[in-house]
Order: structure tokens, then C-alpha cells, then sequence
């Protein structure tokens, strides 16, 4: 076959016949071949209208028939203007069409009708030309394909086979490595870097069509210089066309646009594609619980049931949300968690609000107390006790790789790149951070041992992150600072109430009542003014990286490691108490006054007196 154009098929092909109706009767004109083109020849119209249409087979893709209307009156050209309708399709690009009539008494217009917009297109169609109340019509019949016309895609000679007519666009898929993909990764994540996208066209009968131009395009794609589209021109053997999408290193939502060249209108875009971050890195995963003070104590026997929600977040070196659903492990000192808990994925038509974060419910467990612990230098003691006896560990991590610093944009670790160096996950259930030989790890190596940071940058290995939640009670007994005072006329003393649990820690002041209350005396004023019920350890607890086997800030060395430093140790500090003294001109003796301090927790309660001498 070859190809040929459709406004130069042959005269050869087919008679262009007409068939006209005219009122009142007038002179039919007939057509005439001439080389490869047809040409209409006309006698002059006496008293009416005439007209004529050609091709009077066409295809039903938009392709165009011509339309000729000639009016007269006797031997003189019609003047004005002539309508013409159809029953489906367009005259001019309209529904119906008012067209002048030329110095000859002549009249054009072209008409289609395109199945792909209005399957009435198919069949039988009847023009309609109405002038002073003359009417004539012409009947087109609008085809899938036509006997005897090229199909025109397979190079070889004319062989009466159909018209391939493109009838259909689809999106087809997203494939990366041979697989389906939802997204592809960042630039040298390692994972789906790269992925092709395809588009199929089928003719009007449903069969894929091959050599069809087919432009594709990107909507709203990263403006990256790395990153790349590659489109096809045509559909391949198959009716597939293909463009293959190379990512940056910048995340992004886009779509690609394909649209068919040869039909008006038949286009489609594919759904969403993300470039999303994919592998997580130590640096950006982080992990926290919705409270930090729980009062677990507060049993007989303890601890208390109370269960605490809990989030981590999965991020890449470059801070991006991690896009893949990832299964987070979930290790306790004490309590129990979910050992497996799924990160959200990306979703194309989400608004991802929550990707690569994942929630799960940490729960006290019966007679299961946190892990005894040696205090450190500087840290409070009593009998045995010290504030990191009510801390419990958690734990959460995942497949992923160790921070680099990329200093020249490369997109990999090279020697002398600052990076964070990681030991392998444990619960830290001494708060050492080392691994106590009692509480869980993960060998990621396999070699039998718990490892530290082993000196060298790891692209794969488990990256973790770890939090704290801290089981408090209501051992102790509330304080006044001072214990006792003489309040002088007109004089102003604040007093300090503090308290502190069993094991010297603030108890957990959402979930506690108290207050201060005068039960005796009359002289003077006071005012009470608690500490808010905010949720907090009640000493300092950070995570810093800092220069290896130091506690100094990492800066810009080398190499940084994690370390847990505990300080600031709880005051237990519960309010305020301001007291007043009597007025100067007041003449009354010297009144002996009691303020009392209560403190309840659940079904637990504790009190202290404060007796003042007011003057």
C-alpha cells in the first residue's frame, strides 16, 4: 500500500453521484473527472434551487464534504441568502448555516460529521437548503471505513482495504523495569528512576491502529534540569506510542498529555505521576508519642492501663516524604506496640497530606515497669531511685540508608562528604546508647552482634528513630518553699509548691488536680496560681549529633553520630502561692493562719500543711 491523503482519492475510486430534490424543477448539473480530483459542472438553474454535495460518501471522522447550492430566478442568478440544516453534524463549524449567495447566484459551505463526537454521525445523513421558499436536499452517508480506499499505514501499494480511521485515545499504563509503578523515585534513590508511559490508538472499529502521529506532552512536570521526556511520534506496530520519563531530584505531580494528530479533539491526559521520595534517611526519620507524662504509677498494682498514640515520619536525604508504603518495625522497652506498622504511600489524586507517616497505639502492660537504671553523674537520687527508672524506650525503623551531605550535586556518597553514622537499632532500655546486652536489636549485618556507628557511610542498612514516654505516680507529698513564714503588715511573700514522685520525677500534670486552699485565718490576701497542665518529661531529654565519643555539636566534621543526653532535672514545681500581709492601719493581734496543698490523681491523693503568722 501507500499513502494517500483522503482530499486526493481518485475520481477513479467512486462516481461521485448527487442525489437532488428541487422545487420548482430546474437544470441538474452533472461532474465531470478531471486528473485526480472532482470537479462540479453545472447548466444554469431556472427558477429554483439546486444542491449538490460531493463526496456523497464520506468518512465519519471529521473529514469534510463540500456543499454547493445554485438558485435562479428564470434566467436571472438568485440574490439573499440560503439556510442550510442537517440532520447531525456541522455546516461551517455550526448546527445550521446562513450563507450568502455569490454574483452567480452560488452558495458554499462545508459540512462534516464526526462519529468520534456523535455516534448518530454513522449512516445516512440529509442536507437541507431552503431559499424563498425553495427547498432541495442532498442525502451523504458518513462511514467508519470505505470499500476500496488505501488504509495507508503498511508502505505498500493501494490495495481496497479500509480506512484506518483513529477512533480512540487511551491511557494504557506506568511501567518501570517491566513492571507497573504508581511513581517514580527521586534521581539516584535506586528506585524507579526511570519509567515509560503508554498511550494506545484503536480505529473506529476497535483495532489498534500503527504509524499514527501522536503528540505527547507534559502538564505541570518538576522544572528540573535532570529531568527528562522522551516522546515517540508515532504508534508502533501494536497502536501503542510510548515516552520514556527520566526523574530529578525535585518532587513533583504532572501529567502527560497525548493527543492524536490527525483527528480534532481526540486527546486524553494519563492520570497524576508523582516523583516522590523513595528510600528513607536516618537524618528523617522520626518517631513521637502524643504524651510524654503518663501517670502509670497510679496503680495498685502498676502500672496503670492508659494507652498513648504514637506517629513516626519516613523522609529521603532531601527531606521529601518517603512515597512508598514501607513496613516500619516497632520495638518497647516496656507497654506494647504493633511490631509492624505500613507508612502511607503517595496517592495521584490525594492531597498526601500524610505520606510516609504512619500512626499506631502504644499501651501499658500489666506488671510490666520500666528497666531499672544506674543514674547518671549529676542526675538526682533517693533510696535506689533516679528519674530515668519511670522512662520507657520505643523504638521504630526501617530499610533505608545513612544521611551524606551530596556537597557536589552528584547524587552519590563520595569520600570526605559529611555524613551520619548509625548504630545498628536496639532499645535503649539503660539509656546508654549502647546496647545493654539484655533489651532487643536488630543484627542488620547478620554477624551475631549488636554493632555501633561502624565508621563508614551505609547506603543500605535500618535507619531508626526513638522516643520516650515517662511512667509517673504520686509518691511524694506535696512542698511549701518556705515550709513555714511570718507574714509582716503589708508585706509580700511568694511560696513555692513543688512535688515529685517516687522516682524524683514531675508527675504528670494533665492528668492530675491541685491546688492550694486557706483553712484557716482571716488576716491579709493570698492568690494561687498553678503551673498549666502542660505534658512534658519534666527534665531535658535531647538527641544530638555530635563529634564521635564527645558531647561536641557536630559542626562541620566528617562524620556525626547520635547521642541521648539527659538534664535539667525536675523541680516538680506545681504553682505558686502569694500572700499578702494584713494592712498597715490593721490593729488586730497576731492570727495564726493554714493554707493546705492537695494533689489528686485518679483515686490517689496526697497533701501537705504550710502554717503562716500573720501580723
Amino acid at each position: 500500500m501507500k499513502t494517500r491523503p483522503l482530499s486526493g482519492i481518485s475520481a477513479r475510486g467512486w462516481l461521485a453521484t448527487l442525489a437532488a430534490v428541487v422545487v420548482p424543477v430546474g437544470a441538474l448539473g452533472s461532474f465531470v473527472a478531471c486528473g485526480d480530483s472532482q470537479e462540479i459542472v453545472t447548466t444554469p438553474v431556472t427558477n429554483g434551487i439546486v444542491l449538490f454535495a460531493t463526496p456523497t460518501t464520506q468518512l465519519a471522522n471529521g473529514s469534510i464534504v463540500k456543499l454547493e447550492v445554485r438558485t435562479s430566478v428564470g434566467s436571472t442568478a438568485g440574490t439573499g441568502t440560503v439556510k442550510l440544516t442537517a440532520t447531525h453534524g456541522m455546516i461551517g463549524g455550526q448546527t445550521s448555516l446562513d450563507v450568502p449567495l455569490d454574483a452567480a447566484g452560488v452558495a458554499r459551505a462545508d459540512y462534516t460529521c464526526d462519529a468520534t463526537k456523535d455516534i448518530a454521525c454513522l449512516g445516512k445523513q440529509t442536507v437541507t437548503a431552503v431559499w424563498n421558499n425553495s427547498v432541495s436536499t442532498a442525502d451523504v452517508t458518513f462511514a467508519q471505513s470505505i470499500a476500496g480506499v488505501d488504509a495507508g499505514y503498511d508502505a505498500g501499494p493501494v490495495d481496497g482495504g479500509p480506512i484506518a480511521i483513529p477512533g480512540t485515545v487511551s491511557y494504557e499504563s506506568l511501567t518501570c523495569g517491566g513492571g507497573p509503578c504508581a511513581f517514580l523515585g527521586l534521581k539516584n534513590s535506586g528506585f524507579n528512576e526511570a519509567g515509560t508511559i503508554t498511550f494506545l490508538v484503536k480505529d473506529s472499529n476497535g483495532k489498534a491502529i500503527p504509524n499514527t502521529p501522536v503528540t505527547l506532552k507534559t502538564d505541570g512536570a518538576p522544572t528540573d534540569p535532570s529531568f527528562s521526556f522522551a516522546p515517540n511520534a508515532k504508534t508502533d506496530a501494536n497502536g501503542k506510542v510510548t515516552a520514556l520519563i527520566t526523574s530529578g531530584v525535585t518532587i513533583g505531580i504532572f501529567k502527560v498529555h497525548a493527543k492524536v494528530d490527525s483527528v480534532v479533539g481526540l486527546e486524553i491526559d494519563s492520570p497524576p505521576i508523582g516523583i516522590r521520595g523513595s528510600k528513607p534517611s536516618n537524618r528523617n526519620v522520626a518517631l513521637k508519642c502524643a504524651r510524654k507524662n503518663i501517670a502509670a504509677l497510679v496503680a495498685n498494682p502498676p502500672p496503670a492501663d492508659i494507652p498513648v498514640n504514637c506517629d513516626f515520619r519516613l523522609g529521603d536525604r532531601f527531606g521529601n516524604p518517603v512515597g512508598r508504603s514501607l513496613a516500619v518495625s516497632v520495638k518497647t522497652e516496656a507497654g506494647a506496640a504493633p511490631a509492624l506498622v505500613s507508612s502511607v504511600a503517595f496517592a495521584p489524586t490525594g492531597d498526601n497530606a500524610s505520606e510516609g507517616t504512619g500512626l499506631f497505639v502504644y499501651r501499658t502492660t500489666p506488671l510490666q515497669l520500666p528497666f531499672d537504671t544506674d543514674p547518671n553523674a549529676g542526675e538526682p537520687t533517693i533510696g535506689g531511685r533516679n528519674p530515668r527508672d519511670g522512662m520507657v524506650n520505643i523504638l521504630a525503623y526501617v530499610d533505608g540508608e545513612e544521611f551524606f551531605s551530596d556537597a557536589n550535586s552528584n547524587g552519590i556518597y563520595d569520600i570526605g562528604e559529611q555524613f551520619y553514622d548509625q548504630a545498628e537499632p536496639f532499645v535503649d532500655a539503660n539509656d546508654s546508647d549502647v546496647h545493654d546486652g539484655v533489651s532487643f536489636y536488630y543484627d542488620t549485618n547478620k554477624n551475631g552482634r549488636w554493632d555501633g556507628p561502624n565508621g563508614v557511610w551505609d547506603g543500605n542498612t535500618a535507619v531508626w528513630a526513638t522516643t520516650w514516654i515517662n511512667y509517673t505516680g504520686v509518691g511524694g507529698t506535696p512542698a511549701f518553699s518556705p515550709a513555714s513564714a511570718t507574714v509582716e503588715k503589708g508585706a509580700l511573700l511568694d511560696v513555692n509548691v513543688s512535688m515529685l514522685d517516687e522516682n524524683l520525677n514531675q508527675i504528670s500534670l494533665t492528668d492530675a488536680t491541685y491546688g492550694v486552699t486557706r483553712e484557716a485565718g482571716q488576716k491579709g490576701q493570698f492568690g494561687w496560681n498553678p503551673v498549666p497542665k502542660a505534658d512534658d518529661y519534666g527534665f531535658k531529654v535531647t538527641r544530638d549529633l555530635v563529634v564521635p565519643n564527645t558531647t561536641t555539636a557536630c559542626g562541620a566534621n566528617t562524620r556525626c553520630v547520635y547521642r541521648t543526653l539527659f538534664s535539667n532535672w525536675a523541680t516538680g514545681n506545681i504553682g505558686r502561692l502569694q500572700i499578702t500581709g494584713a494592712a498597715g492601719a490593721d490593729m488586730t493581734a497576731a492570727e495564726a493562719q493554714r493554707f493546705r496543698a492537695r494533689v489528686q490523681i485518679a483515686a490517689s491523693a496526697t497533701e501537705a500543711v504550710m502554717n503562716v503568722t500573720m501580723k
